[in-house]
């Protein structure tokens, strides 16, 4: 929701001074003494502020701030958690951590889900796009499952062709080619 109250209205780099100074728990007199301080990056028409102005906007726009702050902050530990994936577990990949972390979104978004407000939202086309979306994780995720187990059967056949060659002193041209087939498939 976007504010409209004096606070809303100051130059992004006062708001977010304002909301550091609320989470630090500055008083209302001492925010408004650091506003007079600035009273040149004011917009028009904001004459004074009063403690009402600073209660009004930790009601609001301070909750929206710490609100945003805290998914910033969850999307920030999903982005490391999918990186962490990739680099600790060999065969990972950035497809695989992307299904995953896209798949917890959607789950999170679920989680939420509130019918009531649903209904008061016309936006209900939405629910059902996220459902679909879902929908196409998991065939998405079902696919990169299947290539692996393909990838990882060829592997071990060409591992198994090496080998019986390795014990007869030498790859003969048919092993090879074998060989070669299986590599074009991968």
């Amino acid at each position: 929701m976007a504010h409209t109250g004096k606070i809303a209205r100051l130059p992004k780099r006062l708001r977010a001074r304002v909301n550091r100074m609320l989470e630090d728990g500055a008083t209302f007199k001492a925010i408004i003494s650091f506003l007079e301080k600035h009273r040149r990056s004011w917009p028009e028409g904001v004459e004074d502020f009063i403690e009402g102005n600073i209660h009004e906007w930790k009601k609001r726009g301070f909750e929206d701030y710490l609100q945003e702050r805290e998914r910033l902050n969850e999307v920030r530990a999903q982005r490391e958690w999918a990186l962490e994936m990739i680099r600790n577990n060999r065969g990972s990949s950035l497809q695989e951590a992307g299904l995953v972390l896209a798949t917890s979104q959607i789950y999170d978004l679920l989680r939420e889900f509130n019918p009531a407000e649903l209904k008061k939202s016309l936006k209900a086309g939405h629910y059902l796009r996220m459902l679909d979306s879902l929908a196409r994780i998991s065939r998405g995720a079902l696919a990169f499952e299947k290539y692996k187990e393909d990838l990882s059967e060829r592997k071990s056949r060409i591992q198994k062709e090496l080998d019986k060659a390795k014990r007869r002193g030498g790859i003969r041209p048919e092993t090879l080619a074998k060989i070669e087939r299986e590599l074009n498939l991968l």
